[in-house]
């Protein structure tokens, strides 16, 4: 339970330090007076988002500090999260002149996402407009499966469905993929067929280039290597000339010494010419022109350059790569397919265990329903509405989500003979009010938080039925410490604890305070309330009855 609240520079509280016991705790006080900035402070501790704005002092950083005990149910929390385990738990929020926030869990830095989690089992906040959540299926879900105690199943359930619901995600994107990749398909499959018509990954664009420019100028080169063959044979033939010509120098060189290395120069000459020779009696063009051949390298050529620049490359080489990533991304299409069929599988087979739970999860919750029909309409009977029926109505569907494979309506009938409705179509403001009250009552039977804080639950009652609900928050109070924001004397003499929230003024601002009564201030404040701000005999006579 919240043992101690400490509230420093907080909207219109400057100082603020205030000891809570268990049972049921009122708070007090005129509208405007600051009861909302109380809830405020106290939504802090459990995670709400912090505002710069709130800052009483702009200059100064706010402090909200709440001190919990008998919180022996966090350890395993705590230490997940690597937070100390003590006997008390101490969360604080500090925001800053900067705008920056930060929240400490016994003095150890958290994030906000921490922190909602601690709150969330410390304390129940219900504000002044959570009656329009009576309405949301999603809530509705949450309140038949906390007091029909279906967590297991229903924890079972959400695993398979959050499993479910990502591979349906990713066949739905893989769907989506293959479509796209199917118009894109159609035109690499065109591109593929226009390279495939010729098989020029044998061809080599060097020889081709080479041959076709041998056969183009073949009349001039033949007759060029004639001219150049001739000095290779016959009278003209320069090699056996030279041959002589190092066997002279040679015979010089034995007579006269100086001339020993002109012969190695000579022979080196001789023996170049003569590879020289050879290498271009290999090049002769011996066969006659062939023009057929000469067409066939044409059409070679025009293909490569055709291509290339269709395909935007600049060689033969650049074709037969882009040849092969079409193939490959070809073959990735069939891939995406392969895994689409896979994840089709996965899909079904998962859906099937969530129809399965589902069933599981359907049957359970309709076994409970009447009990909980039962529960909540003889609390409402006792809150001063007594031909009211509540009736659960559960649908089968074959469309799981994230509850099931049903449909829920929470569904009143307010009258003797009247239809069954949904609650927010027929129910007025009072009459949501205790519906809500209602269940959390069997909520806190069933499933205690260790505190709750109700935010004028009691809106819209009056009379009979504001003793009803203050029997009945004082009832929530022996499971768990309970605080009520209320403007009903009646509520407010039944609380165990009493707080006056003021605003006060001074010369240079208005400030907020809140303070406990003793039993002679809470007579004072009950017969206010009653009566008016000058209350009188009677006034103080009836608040001290509802007291006793």
């Amino acid at each position: 339970m919240l043992a101690k609240l400490s509230v420093k520079n907080y909207a219109l509280i400057e100082s603020l330090e205030i000891d809570f016991s268990s049972g049921f705790s009122v708070f007090t006080g005129e509208t405007g007076s600051g009861k909302s900035i109380l809830m405020g402070a106290l939504q802090l501790l459990i995670g709400e988002r912090a505002d710069f704005k709130s800052l009483f002092n702009k200059n100064q950083k706010c402090i909200v500090e709440g001190v919990f005990s008998s919180v022996n149910f966090l350890s395993e929390l705590l230490l997940v999260n690597d937070l100390d385990v003590y006997k008390e738990l101490i969360i604080r929020r500090e925001i800053h002149p900067t705008g920056k926030s930060r929240a400490f869990v016994n003095d150890t830095p958290v994030k906000l996402e921490v922190l909602k989690q601690i709150g969330f089992l410390l304390i129940d906040f219900h504000g002044q407009h959570q009656t329009r959540l009576l309405s949301v299926p999603d809530y509705q879900y949450s309140f038949i499966d906390n007091v029909g105690k279906t967590s297991s199943v229903l924890k079972k359930y959400r695993q398979v469905f959050i499993n479910y619901s990502r591979k349906k995600k990713q066949l739905q994107e893989l769907i989506q993929k293959e479509q796209s990749l199917n118009n894109k398909k159609e035109f690499l499959s065109f591109q593929l067929q226009e390279l495939s018509k010729y098989s020029f990954e044998n061809w080599d664009e060097d020889a081709i280039n080479k041959e076709y420019e041998l056969l183009s100028n073949f009349e001039s080169v033949k007759l060029l290597f004639d001219q150049i063959n001739q000095y290779n044979s016959g009278e003209s033939a320069l090699v056996p000339k030279l041959n002589t010509l190092v066997a002279l120098i040679s015979d010089l060189g034995k007579k006269l010494s100086d001339f020993q290395e002109f012969e190695s120069r000579a022979n080196s000459i001789y023996l170049e010419l003569n590879e020289l020779f050879v290498d271009l009696s290999k090049k002769h063009p011996d066969a006659d022109f062939d023009p057929y051949k000469m067409e066939q390298l044409n059409e070679k050529l025009l293909v490569i350059n055709s291509l290339s620049k269709k395909f935007n490359v600049d060689s033969l080489a650049g074709l037969i790569q882009k040849k092969q990533e079409i193939l490959a991304k070809l073959s990735s299409f069939e891939g995406v397919v392969e895994e689409k069929n896979h994840l089709q599988s996965q899909v079904d087979s998962l859906y099937q265990d969530c129809i399965s739970i589902g069933q599981q999860l359907y049957k359970t919750r309709l076994e409970n329903n009447p009990n909980i029909e039962n529960y909540l309409s003889s609390t409402l009977h006792k809150l001063s509405m007594p031909n009211v029926k509540i009736k659960i109505e559960l649908l089968p569907t074959d469309k799981p989500h994230s509850f099931g494979i049903d449909t829920l309506c929470i569904k009143v009938s307010l009258n003797k003979g009247s239809n069954f409705s949904a609650i927010g179509d027929v129910a007025s403001g009072g009459e949501m009010s205790r519906i809500l009250l209602s269940m959390k009552s069997l909520i806190n039977k069933e499933n205690a938080v260790p505190t709750i804080i109700f935010d004028e639950i009691d809106t819209g009652v009056s009379g009979k039925v504001a003793n009803e609900v203050g029997f009945l928050l004082k009832d929530l109070s022996i499971n768990s410490q309970v605080f009520s924001i209320t403007h009903l004397p009646q509520v407010a003499s039944m609380g165990s604890c009493h707080f006056k929230v003021e605003k006060n003024e001074n010369e240079y601002r208005t400030y907020t305070t809140i303070s406990k009564l003793d039993k002679e201030s809470r007579v004072l404040e009950i017969a206010t309330m009653l009566g008016g701000t000058s209350p009188g005999k009677a006034a103080i006579d009836n608040a001290s009855e509802l007291l006793n």
